[in-house]
Order: structure tokens, then sequence, then C-alpha cells
């Protein structure tokens, strides 16, 4: 059993959905010039009465996912922020480009190469399309510039007029949902309307642009949802002036305010419960390539989730201020002294003073899985340099602690007249006691320097008890005969969590964890969590769809979420503290059905209404 519970952990963040679309070719290298944020941070009271009202109590935190393309979590008031990269294309139909060699593309076998023609686009250093190649070029097949918004997201997203505005001279088309209004377009503003959302999302191609050569080319490009605010509100969500007409109502459109209302509503209101926001996701720092501040993804950026980058930390700041929520950050891997130093500087200056800051090196370094291998390899090597005969995962357990160590004592500088306000979080693993031993003791760098333990530096150990099953091969025949049953397989789902004592087993790892945080005195807290039911190895295939399907509708059961009661309430009586949940939106797939909703107004979805449920009944149960 404990065998299997280590894979499932090992497993643990898997869950991250797969493109529908391959995520492109990252080619551009910004250097942006840095610009302000609105003038909301850090948060005014007028602003966040309700919200701070809404999670000053509260026991949970929350991991959020990145904002992809595909992704049906309404993050941004302007979606470009959430876009795909701009990648080429061609058409064989149209007369205003290479049609022969498009033809010739179009009848390759591989699809992708019909949807993106693989050819190194001329951006400027914000990302924006410089060129087109001109019709008589033949030396280069694209034509044409393309974005996508919202493909994936399985129909999961606002209805109704979007707004474009837009710098420079050149055409701009619209597809897939995306129908334009002619009659109410104008150069620099364009509208379009989704009137009925698919899984096709929002197409927009740039099919010219710098028309008069004077490099007026197309830039800035904002495409803007429906609908607006109320009573400058910042958490209320209004389709349009009907629902905000009462006497001395004010309504205010999103194309007037999306300079200030960087996020959209209810994505806002949605989060603004929790606690803690966990970064991790919505930072991509499992695969970033950040090592210097000038490294960092910059506000001008034409979008905010290149994943070797993730968004400017300033918009991760503003979103924890804007529900007075604690940023709980995840630093990157090569992260130099600098970038620590001025990230902590930043967050300082931004952060609301009531709000604290958790603060962890990475993400399961102790993982030998990709992407977490990423960080963990690179730390290990970094350990087996310094410490040369001990085993490489000793090396890599010393070395993640060592370094979180220095972290942390930067980050308390820069605090300094407030340290407690950081809390600085050592990542462990939930199906090993020992290495949680090992990463609070570090005997390796304790050694070298004075003989002050880890724990001594740090506040928090942190573990992620999943709870739950997963299907290899060996279980397919099993669970195929549950399916087969007249109710699809439920029954025989949820008899086997409770006869395969998986919360116990959870309980288990809480306890076990509840021990050495107390005997290094630091407080347990859980960095992920929740259900791990999960395809394995060839099970990830579409062949087992059916296999996938059943575990996507055991998540969506009412006594999925009964559990869930049951699982945070055994935390809370194992003397866990701040718990994280994995996580706040995810389309389940193959990997897993993550999310607590499946889309942003996913609002009856029962892990949602459970752990509604635990915040109603349970406040915060340690002082601060």
């Amino acid at each position: 059993m404990r065998i299997l519970c280590l894979l499932l952990l090992v497993l643990a963040a898997c869950g991250h959905s797969s493109s529908p679309v391959a995520d492109l070719h990252e080619k551009e290298k910004e250097k942006i010039p840095e610009i302000q944020l609105p003038p909301s941070s850090p948060p005014s009271s007028s602003e966040t009465v309700a919200s701070a009202k809404a999670n000053a109590t509260s026991a949970l935190a929350i991991n959020i996912d990145g904002a992809d393309y595909w992704s049906p979590q309404w993050t941004y008031v302007n979606i470009m922020h959430a876009s795909s990269n701009w990648f080429p294309q061609c058409s064989p139909w149209r007369t205003d480009g290479n049609q022969q060699a498009c033809l010739a593309l179009d009848r390759d076998p591989n699809p992708a190469n019909n949807w993106d023609t693989g050819e190194q686009l001329d951006l400027d250093q914000e990302g924006w399309v410089r060129s087109l190649p001109p019709l008589n070029d033949t030396r280069r097949i694209y034509r044409f510039a393309t974005v996508v918004m919202f493909l994936g997201a399985r129909g999961h997203y606002p209805a109704g007029k979007y707004t474009v505005l837009y710098d420079g001279d050149g055409v701009i088309e619209y597809g897939a949902d995306a129908v334009q209004d002619v009659s109410a377009s104008t150069a620099g503003r364009h509208v379009f309307t989704v009137t009925t959302p698919t899984n096709g999302g929002i197409k927009l191609t740039i099919t010219k642009t710098d028309l008069q050569q004077n490099g007026n080319y197309i830039r800035n490009i904002r495409v803007i949802v429906p609908g607006g605010i109320c009573n400058g509100d910042p958490l209320s969500h209004h389709r349009d002036t009907t629902s905000c007409s009462a006497a001395g109502d004010r309504y205010q459109s999103f194309e007037e305010i999306h300079e200030q209302q960087l996020f959209h509503p209810l994505f806002l209101k949605n989060l603004s419960r929790f606690k803690a926001l966990r970064l991790m996701a919505f930072a991509y720092t499992s695969y970033s390539s950040v090592a210097d501040w000038n490294d960092r993804a910059q506000m001008q950026a034409h979008r905010w989730n290149q994943w070797h980058k993730g968004p400017p930390p300033e918009i991760f700041l503003h979103l924890a201020n804007k529900i007075v929520a604690d940023p709980w950050i995840n630093l990157p891997h090569m992260a130099s002294d600098d970038y620590i130093r001025e990230l902590a500087t930043l967050t300082k200056q931004m952060l609301g003073e009531k709000q604290k800051v958790y603060l962890e090196y990475s993400n399961e370094v102790w993982n030998h899985t990709y992407p977490y291998s990423i960080a963990g390899d690179y730390v290990e090597q970094e350990g087996l340099s310094q410490w040369p005969r001990v085993t490489p995962f000793e090396a890599r357990l010393n070395a993640y602690a060592k370094r979180t160590v220095e972290m942390c004592r930067i980050w308390k500088q820069v605090f300094v007249d407030a340290p407690q306000r950081v809390v600085c979080v050592m990542g462990s693993q939930a199906g090993s006691d020992w290495v949680s031993e090992q990463v609070l003791s570090c005997p390796l760098y304790t050694a070298e320097n004075g003989n002050i333990p880890c724990a001594d530096i740090v506040d928090a150990l942190a573990i992620a008890p999943y709870f739950g099953f997963l299907v290899d091969d060996a279980k397919v025949a099993t669970v195929r005969s549950w399916i087969r049953e007249a109710d699809g397989g439920m029954t025989k789902v949820f008899e086997d969590l409770q006869r395969g004592n998986f919360l116990q087993t959870a309980f288990g790892y809480m306890e076990e964890h509840a021990r050495v945080a107390e005997a290094h005195d630091v407080d347990l807290i859980a960095y992920e969590g929740g259900q791990h039911l999960v395809a394995l190895g060839n099970v990830l295939n579409n062949s087992y769809r059916d296999i996938h399907d059943l575990l996507a509708k055991a998540n969506r059961d009412e006594r999925m979420g009964e559990l869930y009661m049951q699982y945070l309430e055994g935390w809370k009586e194992r003397g866990g503290k701040l718990f994280s949940l994995f996580s706040n939106i995810s389309t389940p797939g193959p990997h897993g059905s993550w999310g607590a909703r499946e889309f942003e107004t996913d609002d009856e979805a029962t892990k949602w209404k459970a752990i509604q449920e635990f915040m109603n009944n349970h406040s915060r149960w340690w002082g601060e």
C-alpha cells in the first residue's frame, strides 16, 4: 500500500491540462521596458472590505492554474493576456498568398502543419507581429499571423459582444466562434460577437499590417470581454446595464475600465474566500528558465502566460491585493540572489500591510518525474558539486534545504521591520517522513554552517497528502467490469475508495508529518491536496477514454463531496494548519480531474460546494 501511495504522490501534480494544440514556438526573446500597474496596490479600504471579511478567518488556500488559451478560467478582462503565441498560417483557398506551397502543406499527413507552418515570425520586443511576407515572397509559405483564445475550453467562456482595441494600421480578421460586427467596427476599435461559445474558441488573425511601410504595424491589441461592474465593485459582474440600473447605480463597462480592472470579477469573487493563493501553476514555476531579475516577464508583453517566464510578478501581487489574500510564491529554481532580493522588495512595496507572503523554493524538488525533474535535477547537481561523496538524493535534499534557507534570510532582511509577515515554507514528500527529517535537519549544510538546522530558519513544513487510487494496466479489467454495471461503475469506485482505506492512508501521512513538524517546532501546512483518481502509463491513451470518463464522473458525484468534508476535517483534527487545495479550475482529462470546478461558472460542482461548506463550518483554528 505504501508503494502505491508513494507512486500517487510522485505523480501528484501531473494534473496540468495538456494543450489541444501544441503550445507552439517560443522564438521571441523579449527585453521589454517596465511599466507601472494601475494605482490600486496596496489595496484600498473601499475596494477590499467585502473580500477582507470573506477570507479574514479562512483556513484554506487554493492553487490557481495558469491562464492558458485553452483554460475555462476567466482570469483577465483583456483576454489577449491569456492568448496563445502568434503562429504563422497560410490558406490554400486565398489568392493573396503562396498558394502552391500552402496546398502542398495542406496535403501533409500531419494536420498540425496545416494549422501552423512552423516558420519564424518577425516579432518586436513585446511580442507583436512587426511584418508579414509580401505576396511575391516565394521563400516563405505563411501570409498571416494568428492567436487563439478559449480554444479547447469546451464552450465555457463568455458569450456576447467583445471589443478589440489596437494601435497601428492593418487588417484583423476573426474566426471560430467570433463574428465581426462590421457596422460597429472602426479603425482601432473592432466589435465581434460570440453567440454560442464552443470548443473552437476565438481566433484573431492579422492578415495585413504596416500598410504604409512606415513602422506603424498593428500592436497593443486588447480583446475585452463583454460586461462590466456596478458601483465600482471589482468583484461584481454584470453582463450589461440592465442589472445595474437602480437609482444611484453606476455601471462601468470593461472597455472603460480594463486598464484598472485587470482581473475578471467572477475570477476574483470565486477566489475571495481563500486566505492564500498558491501561485505555482499560475506562474509556471516548474518550467521556469528565469534566473536574473531582468529575465522576468514584463508588463508590456502581449501575453502573460509564457511557460518559461510566467506572468509579471506585479500581476500576481496585484491579484492578491484585490482580494486581500496572502500570496504563496514559488521562486524559480535558478533565481539569483539579486532576483530574490528584488522580488522581496517589490512584494514589500506592493503588498497590503496586513497580508503575509508564503515563500517556497520551486516546487516538489524531491520529485523525479517531469516537469518537476527540471528543478530537481538542477538542484541535485548543485548539491553534488558541494557534497560529491553522498547519494544524489541526499545531495538534492540538502541543496534544496540550503537554498530555501538562503532565500528565507534574504526575504526576512528585506522585511526587517516585520519578518513575521514572511512565512518560509519547506516543501516535502507526503509519503516519506524521512524526506521531511532530511530537509528540516539538513545535516550536510548544517555541519558547514554553525550547526544551525534549517528548521531553525524556516517557519513551516508543507506536504501534499492526496487521497485516491490510480488505474494502471493491472487494474484496467477490474475498472471496466465496474463500468458495465447498471450505474456505470460509480458504486464500485466509492466502495474501492472505502475498502482501500485511502482516506486513512492520507490521515496517516498527516500524523507522521505532524510529529516531525512538532519535533522541529515548525507548522504543518499543505501545499496541495484533494482527491487523486488518475490513470497511469498506457491507461492515459485515448483508447481508455471510458476509464477517464468514469474517474471524471466520480469527481462530480455527491459522495466525493462527502469524502472532501471528512478529509479536510481529518486534517484539522490532526493539527494541520493552512491547507492549499489543488486546484481552482481545470478541465477533466486523461491526467486527472484536479479542479474544484471545471469552469468559472461551475458553482454547483460537488467538490466546490464541499469546500464552501467546510469554510462555512470551520474558521481558522490557530492564531496568527
